[in-house]
């Protein structure tokens, strides 16, 4: 009988152990929030956060060391840091912060006699304000290490590996306007007909990029939706192509962002001029005859309008349409997109989808949601033999 006491004492012992230790494990020390954009000069404030402690292992005091890229992200010293009231709700204080090993060190406990804290609250918080440098899409880490936590009789309570934030800093914004027509779907008087959005066949999917899937079309009104257009930039006329975004235009030619924003929105990555370049999925490409200026002010961008005379590069006759006199459009007829209304965009791209009705298709030259002899006979012969002039 003697030996069964023991034995369950035993067992009790164990399990408490057991099960204080398995509590401990749970708790995690980490940054909230764990991922953060930010443009050149923002500041951000991230609060350094404790969960799962139990009340038979509260915490007293802790010391963490914040960590971060100073190539990237900086601090106002020791006054960036505030204390989170998670100790001192409990009782009072002593807080402070030490600058070393190129970070922070941040260090508290409660003072007088305390049954500690437990439960799950901010330990503190450090505002961060980002450099004129960008992280590019990965990132850079702000790091947490040499976490001590001490119950109220010093003993260490062990945690989980503790969290970091991930902060992407990004070039600020500039903005510009743009205006371009179709020949498919002009009507004259400079407007375009928006069937495919009307009756429904315009996909949610972006036909430039799979990713991009909305979940409802922005609300342009009192205006419509003709088609989605990619616009792309380029530094010099036959530099890379760059900042690719997937765009609508508008009945009457304004070309918005997926929001409905008609001032689109780029990263500053070199001057505030850049050659606009404009595709359709069935249309010739076309790019700005001069560059395009920006503005840092959504407010004050100005509009490239590309259906005026002399506004696309190469002129205005060989690599464009015009749907009126004075009035420049994209040539419609490119199915293949090879930069030539050619003949196996009628021959293979129109011959396959002919009759084709009702639905979103490349040979649907005129954006009617039909495959039809006029998609052959009007748009595509009208054009046929014109060349993108895009270098």
């Amino acid at each position: 009988m003697i030996v069964l006491r023991y034995a369950k004492v035993f067992l009790v012992l164990t399990l408490g152990l057991f099960f204080t230790q398995f509590a401990w494990a749970q708790v995690r020390v980490y940054i909230d929030p764990a991922e953060k954009q930010l443009c050149y000069s923002e500041s951000t404030t991230l609060a350094v956060k404790i969960e799962g402690l139990v009340q038979n292992a509260p915490l007293r005091g802790y010391q963490v060391h914040l960590d971060f890229d100073s190539t990237y992200l900086e601090v106002s010293g020791v006054e960036a840091f505030q204390e989170g009231g998670f100790l001192s709700a409990v009782g009072p204080t002593q807080w402070f912060i030490i600058e070393e090993n190129g970070g922070y060190t941040a260090t508290c406990s409660i003072l007088d006699y305390t049954p500690g804290a437990h439960g799950a609250g901010t330990l503190f918080k450090v505002t961060l304000k980002a450099k004129d440098q960008s992280t590019g899409p990965d990132g850079t880490d702000v790091l947490l290490s040499d976490v001590i936590l001490r119950q109220p009789l010093n003993q260490a309570i062990s945690y989980e590996p503790p969290g970091s934030c991930n902060i992407v800093i990004e070039p600020p914004h500039i903005y510009t306007g743009l205006k371009v027509f179709l020949q498919g779907p002009y009507v004259t008087g400079g407007s375009m007909t928006h069937v495919l959005s009307d009756d429904g066949y315009l996909p949610l999917t972006s036909p430039y990029d799979a990713n991009l899937t909305l979940t409802a079309f922005p609300d342009v009104s009192p205006r419509y939706i003709v088609d989605w257009i990619y616009v792309q930039l380029r530094a010099t006329s036959t530099g890379p192509f760059e900042q690719p975004q997937s765009c609508f235009l508008l009945d009457d030619g304004t070309v918005v962002d997926v929001n409905g924003n008609p001032k689109l929105a780029f990263f500053l990555t070199g001057g505030m001029q850049y050659y606009v370049v404009v595709q359709h999925r069935n249309h010739l490409e076309i790019m700005s005859a001069q560059p395009v200026a920006f503005s840092t002010d959504p407010q004050t961008a100005t509009v490239g309008d590309l259906t005026l005379l002399n506004s696309v590069y190469g002129g205005n006759v060989r690599g464009v349409y015009a749907v009126e006199p004075t009035v420049l459009a994209l040539c419609s007829g490119d199915a293949d997109q090879d930069g030539i209304v050619g003949p196996v965009d009628a021959r293979i791209y129109w011959r396959l989808e002919a009759g084709m009705l009702h639905g979103y298709y490349v040979a649907d030259f005129n954006l009617d949601g039909n495959v039809q002899p006029n998609d052959r006979n009007f748009y595509w012969r009208t054009a046929s033999g014109k060349i993108s002039q895009v270098p």
